[in-house]
């Protein structure tokens, strides 16, 4: 959320070599941040990794475009996470009920597995939509979009779905 509003006002502050380094300074504290709180997923590490070259290339060729690419970046490798963890292993919405609820039933995975598959779809949506932004939209339209307007997207759905799961579950319970 505050990456799209570093860059439209960091702009008006500092050139955009200053900038990219200060941001590629940014994600490197935040990696070390999460690794030390072993929080560091190897997705992650690759996500961040894209960021910083992004940066890196905005540093020597002075692009906006690279800067500005962040949000398509970061919805993409959330697709790839989401997306992989259906395909491989535990979905991500499970695991993360499974925090609070260590045992679920076959009904409760599967809700889980079809949650998955919504976020994986909106982060793929969302990754267009920033990825439109970034081309055709003007500067204020891009930091409004990816600033405020995608977190609020997000909002509405996890508020949606956690609305939807209580009223499911209070249904189960009278039957």
């Amino acid at each position: 959320m505050i990456y799209p509003l570093l860059i439209f006002f960091g702009l008006k502050v500092f050139d955009i070599k200053i900038l990219a380094m200060g941001l590629c300074l940014v994600m490197g504290i935040r990696m070390l941040i999460l690794k030390t709180q072993n929080q560091m997923d190897r997705s992650l590490l690759y996500i961040f990794g894209v960021v910083v070259v992004l940066n890196i290339l905005a540093f020597f060729s002075e692009s906006l475009t690279a800067v500005k690419a962040y949000p398509v970046v970061i919805n993409l490798g959330l697709f790839y996470i989401f997306m992989r963890s259906l395909k491989i292993g535990i979905p991500v919405i499970e695991r993360i009920a499974r925090l609070k609820h260590p045992s679920m039933d076959l009904n409760a995975i599967q809700y889980t597995r079809k949650v998955t598959q919504v976020w994986t779809g909106f982060f793929v949506v969302n990754a267009g939509i920033s990825l439109f932004s970034l081309f055709f939209l003007t500067d204020e339209g891009w930091t409004i979009y990816n600033g405020v307007v995608a977190y609020v997207l997000m909002g509405i759905l996890f508020l949606s779905e956690w609305v939807f799961r209580h009223f499911l579950r209070r249904r189960i319970e009278e039957n």
